[in-house]
């Protein structure tokens, strides 16, 4: 709910045109050094935000309500931080959420149970770009200390009261459906030997052949 800085009651006319006088966020600079920023330390030339007074709720603690339902391994290591452990049908995967309140951000990453040798990065970088073109929501990264890959993706939750049970279940059910489509891809290419082009051509054969 935005909240406009108007000190007497105003009729539904009046009220529409406040709205349009009042900065509300948009992609455009701010007119003049001397206008209001975010309370987030932008300079002058960054956007314009319109404070909200509702801080969104933890959404940890609805996933970690979700997690127990389902009967998932899992740690709360503190009140911003949650690990799960899934069993797929390729690997077991390890999730991790991170909840960063002052950005009203859930950070996810959905992390494969294998390691990427350094001499085989190269090719699955080239792979990683193929895939993330495929990919609407998330994206494939690969861990620099230890050649880990995983599927990440963060969800901004600034205005809402907190994520509701369907986006917090489609933030799973995409990363593990994402993560088994494209899993046979990167074993192709670290254990078969195939390069980035074969591996994904390979991989996308077998899901039809399996549909």
């Amino acid at each position: 709910m935005w909240y406009l800085a108007i000190g007497t009651t105003l009729d539904l006319a009046g009220l529409l045109i406040a709205v349009r006088r009042t900065e509300l966020p948009c992609l455009r600079s701010s007119r003049s050094a001397g206008q209001r920023t975010s309370q987030r330390g932008f300079d002058s030339m960054s956007l314009t935000y319109v404070e909200t007074v509702e801080v969104p709720r933890n959404p940890l603690d609805l996933m970690e309500e979700i997690v127990g339902a389902n009967d998932w391994a899992h740690e709360r290591a503190s009140t911003d931080e949650l690990a799960v452990e899934i069993q797929g049908r390729w690997a077991d995967y390890r999730l991790f959420f991170l909840w960063q309140e002052d950005m009203g951000a859930l950070h996810f990453s959905c992390i494969f149970e294998s390691r990427v040798p350094v001499e085989k990065r190269r090719e699955v970088h080239s792979l990683l770009a193929m895939i993330n073109e495929k990919l609407w929501l998330g994206h494939f990264d690969l861990s620099t200390e230890d050649g880990t890959p995983m599927f990440r993706q963060t969800c901004l939750l600034r205005g809402a009261q907190s994520a509701s049970v369907e986006q917090l279940e489609d933030l799973v059910d995409v990363a593990l459906t994402e993560c088994e489509r494209f899993f046979p891809a990167f074993q192709f290419v670290i254990w078969g030997g195939k390069s980035a082009e074969e591996a994904m051509q390979a991989s996308l054969l077998d899901v039809v052949g399996e549909a």
